[in-house]
């Protein structure tokens, strides 16, 4: 499995800030920030900044951002790497 197609269901199952992840036709909603934040993994970011891009995308989609969950989410993003 490649790092984008993990990540992508990371952003899926435990970012999901518009809540779709059972949605069979929204399984591509969060693909517009798949590139940025596969960057941001890849480049080892700190987990603070792939969390900022995380809430700021949240704060793009008009949301009421979730800061404890855009760090949580960070945190095991920067795992991914490291597998």
């Amino acid at each position: 499995m490649s790092l984008a197609h993990k990540i992508r269901q990371v952003l899926l199952q435990d970012w999901d800030p518009v809540g779709i992840k059972h949605v069979p036709q929204a399984q591509n909603e969060y693909d517009p920030y798949l590139a940025n934040i596969t960057r941001l993994v890849k480049s080892q970011a700190l987990q603070n900044d792939i969390a900022a891009a995380l809430f700021q995308a949240e704060v793009n989609m008009g949301l009421g951002a979730n800061e404890s969950r855009a760090n949580l989410v960070a945190a095991k993003l920067v795992l991914i790497h490291s597998e």
